[in-house]
């Protein structure tokens, strides 16, 4: 018994309150929504994978794929450790890969099969709101975490018998990498276009062996209003060398357009580039030590954050602007008795909403009838 579909195999206790906090809560939520998906509806997944497009241009294609292929296990046999390290990471890891926000175990037969960085978006964004519902859109905000697990991911694309052709893709495009001054800002810009193209072959290259990374779970609402929408549900998955392309699609927008200065998730390419260098050369992927030193004297608690532009060309599709779970189902998906065990953020507008709701239920149950 879970009150989270799909769920009853997992190192959190889903009957319990310490389990329903805002971050498990998040993780936990898109995956309930894609075995509802694959178990309850016998539906397909969204997988966004890498392509090749004109000209050999990297790009992103949607597939409709089993779960059971995405997960690497009959869902049904799935087991999920939240915050944990994934096995298959550690041989590129300096000790113990940094922990996956979700690592899926094969319970039949004990192996961890898959790793994933888990985001649950809103649609639409205030900005997005008043569009038109096919124009609307999510906000996706990346962590450097999710950049040092996209360095694992590749490196386990590539395996540790083509280590070395990794480091050959970066020193073709750049040069001499050991010569870089990583941390100049004005030496990096000057650099932009070297690193997108190594990040492009690198891509290219990938695409062969590409692994899911990204679960994104969606949800939509009418308009701004906190009222969830009748076509309500459903999820997306990236490849790592589709998700890679969010970030140099901007670096792209970067040097088209000259800016004066590198931002977020042009400089997350900047790590994962380097980071990806002193993996080929020292067989470790050393990301803690990159994200300490190149900062460009701005704050590191982001990689990127992605709206309309910036994520719209890669999610966009039937599924996304029509999501396939209606709002009914959400009782199915998460049982109410989980539901009261949700433990949102203290914000003071969601006070205010909820006061101004019991008073004006108040007024229409007691107050003078009105003339």
């Amino acid at each position: 018994m879970t009150y989270l579909y799909g769920l009853t195999h997992s190192n959190k206790d889903f009957e319990s309150g310490d389990a329903f906090g805002k971050n498990t809560f998040t993780t936990a939520f898109p995956i309930a929504l894609a075995n509802y998906l694959a178990c309850e509806k016998n539906l397909p997944m969204n997988y966004i994978v890498a392509d090749l497009g004109e000209g050999d241009a990297p790009t992103t294609k949607h597939k409709l794929t089993p779960l059971k292929d995405i997960i690497g296990c009959d869902p049904y046999d799935a087991e999920y450790h939240f915050e944990d390290s994934f096995e298959q990471y550690s041989q590129y890891a300096v000790n113990e890969a940094n922990r996956s926000d979700i690592v899926v175990k094969n319970r039949i037969t004990g192996d961890e099969v898959s790793a994933f960085e888990v985001k649950l978006v809103a649609v639409p964004t205030s900005g997005t709101a008043r569009m038109p519902r096919d124009e609307q859109c999510c906000e996706l905000v990346v962590r450097p975490p999710s950049i040092e697990q996209l360095c694992f991911s590749f490196a386990a694309s590539f395996g540790p018998l083509r280590r070395q052709e990794v480091g050959e893709v970066i020193v073709a495009e750049l040069g001499s990498p050991i010569d870089y001054e990583w941390s100049n800002e004005d030496f990096m810009k000057r650099h932009r276009s070297n690193v997108l193209a190594a990040s492009n072959e690198l891509i290219r290259r990938c695409i062969p062996k590409q692994k899911p990374l990204v679960l994104i779970g969606e949800w939509r609402t009418q308009g701004q209003e906190p009222v969830l929408d009748n076509e309500c549900y459903d999820v997306f998955f990236f490849s790592n060398a589709a998700f890679l392309q969010l970030f140099t699609s901007a670096m792209k927008r970067e040097i088209a357009t000259s800016t004066s200065s590198i931002g977020r998730p042009a400089r997350a390419l900047i790590w994962f580039i380097k980071s990806m260098f002193d993996y080929s050369a020292q067989g470790r992927v050393t990301f803690e030590r990159t994200h300490s030193l190149v900062t460009f004297g701005g704050q590191t608690d982001k990689a990127g954050s992605f709206t309309s532009g910036g994520i719209r060309p890669f999610i966009k599709s039937k599924h996304f602007i029509h999501p396939r779970i209606s709002v009914n189902e959400t009782n199915e998906i998460l049982l109410p008795e989980g539901a009261a065990l949700l433990k949102p953020e203290r914000r003071l507008d969601a006070v205010l909403i909820h006061r101004s709701m019991e008073e004006l239920l108040g007024m229409l149950q007691f107050g003078e009838p009105h003339n």
